[in-house]
C-alpha cells in the first residue's frame, strides 16, 4: 500500500471534489437563458456552495491525517553511545536445582583411546534385567541384590572388609568394563572387579570414593599390593558420580582404565585363570551402597 503525505491527500480530495462539482458548474454556464434555467445569481450560489464543500472536505482530510514525526537532522542524530554512562543490565545466571527424588550424576566423557571403541560388539553383557547371572547373597557384612534393573551392593559396617560375588563366565583374555555409581561415601570406601579368581584367591582392581585406584592380589589370607592406592584425575570422586572401570587382561599383562583412559599396566603370573566378579568394602561409611548398571566384556583376538 502507498503511503501518501497530507498535502498529497488534500490534493486528491480537491481534485475529486472539483471533478464532481465541475459538471454542475458547466451545466449552469451552458444552459440557454430562454430556458428559464440558471440565472447569474444561481451560478454564484453554486460556486459558493462548491467552495464551501471543498473547504469542509479539506478540513476533514487534515484532521484525519495522523501526525508525522519529523526526521531528525544530522545534528540531532547521535553518532555514539556512552556505554559507561548506561546502567548495566544484571547478568543472567542459572542455578540448576534437583528435585528431592532425583540424583546428581556426572556422566563420564568418552575418549578416543577407549578400548571398547575398537573392539566392536561385546561377547557378553549384563544390564541386570534380573540377578540370574550372579551368586547373589546376604550375610552379616554385605548384601547383593537386584531391584529395579540395577545391582545394589551394600557394605553394612565400616570395618574395611572386602566382600565379593562371582558370575558364571570365565573368559581367558578380555577387556572388561563395569559402570557403577557409589552413594554416600568417604575416603577409601571402595568397589571394583575381582578377576582370575576361584572365590578363594584372585586379583582385586578397585576405585575409592576419594578418586583413587589400586590393584591387589589376594592369596586367601592376606593382600599383596601390586598398585598402591593412587589418585587419578580420570576418576570422578564423591557420591553419585558415575565411573566406568576398565580392565584388560592379556595373559599375565593387566591394563587398568578409568572412563576409557589408561591408568597403569601391571604384570603378574600368580593366577593364570579363573572367573570374574564384583566386590564392595567400607572404611568410613556404614551402609555404604554402590549401584552397578552394567557389566560387559569383549574377548581379545
Amino acid at each position: 500500500m502507498l503511503d501518501f503525505n497530507p498535502r498529497m491527500k488534500i490534493q486528491l480530495i480537491l481534485r475529486s471534489c472539483i471533478s464532481l462539482l465541475l459538471p454542475l458548474l458547466l451545466i449552469s454556464c451552458s444552459m440557454p437563458a430562454s430556458d428559464g434555467g440558471f440565472s447569474q445569481t444561481r451560478q454564484v450560489a453554486y460556486t459558493a456552495a462548491a467552495e464551501t464543500v471543498i473547504a469542509q472536505l479539506t478540513a476533514v482530510a487534515l484532521t484525519a491525517t495522523p501526525a508525522v514525526t519529523p526526521i531528525p537532522t544530522e545534528a540531532q542524530v547521535p553518532t555514539s553511545i556512552d556505554l559507561a554512562s548506561e546502567t548495566p543490565l544484571p547478568s543472567a545466571t542459572f542455578t540448576p536445582t534437583a528435585s528431592p527424588t532425583s540424583e546428581v550424576i556426572s556422566m563420564p566423557t568418552a575418549v578416543p583411546d577407549d578400548p571398547k571403541l575398537q573392539l566392536g560388539e561385546p561377547d557378553w553383557q549384563d544390564k541386570f534385567k534380573n540377578g540370574d547371572n550372579w551368586s547373589l547373597y546376604e550375610d552379616e557384612y554385605v548384601r547383593f541384590r537386584v531391584p529395579d534393573e540395577v545391582l545394589i551392593m551394600t557394605a553394612f559396617d565400616a570395618i574395611g572388609r572386602d566382600s565379593w560375588m562371582l558370575t558364571w563366565p570365565e573368559p581367558e583374555n578380555y577387556y572388561l568394563e563395569v559402570v557403577a555409581i557409589p552413594e554416600t561415601c568417604e575416603g577409601l570406601d571402595r568397589y571394583g572387579i575381582i578377576f582370575r579368581t576361584d572365590a578363594d584367591v584372585g586379583y582385586l582392581y578397585g576405585f575409592s570414593c576419594d578418586g583413587q585406584y589400586s590393584l591387589r592380589r589376594w592369596n586367601g589370607d592376606t593382600f599383596k599390593m601390586l598398585v598402591e592406592w593412587t589418585s587419578s584425575p580420570y576418576i570422578l570422586p564423591g557420591a553419585d558420580q558415575m565411573n566406568s572401570m576398565g580392565l584388560m587382561v592379556d595373559d599375565d599383562e593387566f591394563s587398568l582404565y578409568a572412563n576409557g583412559n589408561l591408568l597403569e599396566e601391571v604384570s603378574d603370573d600368580s593366577y593364570p585363570d579363573g572367573g570374574i566378579g564384583l566386590f564392595v568394602a567400607s572404611d568410613e561409611t556404614d551402609d555404604f551402597k554402590v549401584q552397578v548398571s552394567e557389566v560387559t566384556y569383549w574377548e581379545l583376538p
